[in-house]
């Protein structure tokens, strides 16, 4: 099964902490969407949802990874219950692909909310790790973003941006 990553889960020391080694596929987009920061986290900061706007020139970049059955079902645990898995038509440099991706709940959406500077960095690595189009990666650049006065959770996500070990 295709998965379509477009958020933190294109960071792929990221999804392969949460699901174990994955296959990478290669890139695509979707048509139709916008790339907003607005899905409520329970740790009271935004996090990405692909918001359709039925607008064809709106079109979010990510991520396409083969996973088994094992790991959508443990991905599905990672992404909770504020997000419905819904398929999706990705476009591709190799066609259209059926895949599978997360879309917000309604009422998990909160326009005011902004990321955390942790979640927003593994946002940007994971677009240019898969090579996203700049001028993409430069928009999520300049998302604004907040810090984290969690310290604990905030040095482990940095740790893990940084070298790859999450301590």
């Amino acid at each position: 099964m295709y998965y379509f990553a477009y958020g933190s889960n294109l960071f792929r020391r990221r999804i392969e902490q949460r699901l174990g080694r994955c296959r990478f596929y290669g890139t695509g987009w979707l048509d139709g969407y916008t790339l907003r920061f607005h899905k409520m986290s329970k740790d009271g900061s935004g996090k990405c949802n692909v918001y359709k706007t039925q607008h064809k020139a709106d079109r979010v970049y990510g991520a396409l990874f083969d996973l088994s059955d094992k790991q959508k079902a443990a991905l599905d645990g990672f992404e909770g219950p504020g997000y419905d898995s819904v398929a999706v038509l990705i476009n591709s440099q190799s066609g259209i692909i059926n895949a599978q991706t997360y879309v917000a709940k309604p009422n998990n959406i909160e326009p005011s909310l902004i990321p955390f500077d942790w979640y927003k960095a593994f946002v940007v690595e994971g677009a240019k790790e898969v090579h996203l189009p700049g001028e993409y990666i430069r928009q999520l650049e300049h998302v604004n973003s907040t810090e984290d006065v969690d310290h604990v959770r905030s040095h482990s996500n940095w740790s893990l941006l940084s070298n790859g070990d999450g301590d």
